[in-house]
């Protein structure tokens, strides 16, 4: 599920790698990240999505929704934030 939720059908030219981690912390929360570095983009170096869930009445619900950024040398910041590079 988590690999159809974050697939991209148009593959971005100079994608270096793509991870996708799910964890569950608990039996009642789940956490996804998706980490897309080496991206083809003047600014931007990589991008990450994270999505937590929790599992209520035998359904997933969706929790938080967040995005973070690592800025290419001399674009910005060069550790993840939620900040956009420049």
């Amino acid at each position: 599920m988590a690999v159809q939720l974050f697939s991209n059908e148009e593959e971005q030219e100079g994608r270096k790698s793509e991870d996708i981690l799910v964890t569950y912390p608990t039996r009642e929360r789940s956490a996804i990240v998706q980490t897309v570095v080496g991206l083809a983009d003047d600014s931007v170096g990589g991008i990450r999505h994270r999505i937590e869930l929790r599992r209520t009445s035998n359904k997933w619900e969706i929790v938080w929704v967040g995005r973070q950024y690592k800025c290419q040398p001399g674009r910005g910041h060069q550790d993840w934030s939620g900040t956009l590079c420049s």
